[in-house]
């Protein structure tokens, strides 16, 4: 399985994932701004490799935009695979590449807000590989 970190040196090309067929539109640009001043706060954003279609966007606990209070965490902002690389495992490796990070950096763990509705992923993902869920 394969990755490709998005960073501020390539996310002009490499692009974000959300709205990728539209990058002439103001939504793609305006969260297009949003990625890049959100590198220079530690976020990481790794993408799989394609053909498969997924990434994990995350960073530090207290640069989360999300209502958390998550210091010395990496907080997931978003975990997202679609289509058919869905059901593959691709899930788990993404959450594993940011538990991997966390790891690396001394952090107390990562944290984030599951969904079954919205571009999160669900509890259903954390509890099969053994993570705590905390309402």
């Amino acid at each position: 399985m394969e990755f490709v970190e998005v960073n501020a040196g390539n996310v002009d090309g490499q692009g974000f994932f959300c709205y990728m067929s539209k990058r002439k539109a103001e939504g793609y640009q305006r969260k297009l701004s949003w990625v890049k001043e959100r590198f220079s706060e530690g976020m990481r954003l790794e993408l799989l490799a394609p053909p498969e279609r997924g990434f994990v966007e995350y960073l530090p606990g207290e640069h989360a935009w999300r209502s958390v209070y998550a210091e010395g965490y990496l907080f997931i902002h978003c975990l997202w695979v679609v289509g058919k690389s869905k059901g593959k495992g691709f899930g788990v490796a993404l959450l594993n590449e940011c538990v991997g990070e966390a790891k690396r950096l001394g952090m107390r763990g990562v944290a984030m807000v599951t969904s079954e509705n919205v571009w999160v992923a669900g509890r259903r993902l954390l509890a099969s590989q053994g993570f705590e869920c905390v309402d």
